[in-house]
């Protein structure tokens, strides 16, 4: 500071190095990552109707960017879900959950499962 410089110190400024980034030499943060990630499961909107809400505001992001870092942070966890899952299979009783679901237009049901 330039009061130190007044009286001669030479303190050097130290930093913390900064937290690792889920998608390492990305620009995504944390907050984005989950935003994108809500948006698509919890809210159920597409990545490009995400895309063009980013582009109304003034940000490029591409759905295939979206999606790349919605697989990539799937795959950091798959630890929890190896947990999760071996957790479910060791229960007596299982309580679940069927819902249909509509996939591309196909004329057969689809079924997601739920645990």
């Amino acid at each position: 500071c330039r009061q130190c410089e007044k009286i001669g110190d030479s303190s050097r400024i130290v930093q913390k190095p900064s937290p690792q980034s889920l998608i390492p030499k990305s620009f995504a943060t944390e907050s984005l990552l989950t935003n994108i990630i809500l948006g698509k499961y919890q809210y159920a909107m597409p990545l490009y109707r995400q895309e063009s809400l980013f582009t109304q505001s003034g940000i490029e992001l591409s759905r295939t960017t979206m999606a790349r870092w919605v697989i990539q942070v799937s795959e950091k966890f798959a630890p929890l879900y190896a947990a999760l899952k071996e957790h479910l299979l060791q229960q007596v009783v299982v309580q679940a959950d069927e819902t249909p679901l509509n996939v591309l237009k196909e004329e057969k049901q689809c079924y997601m499962w739920l645990y």
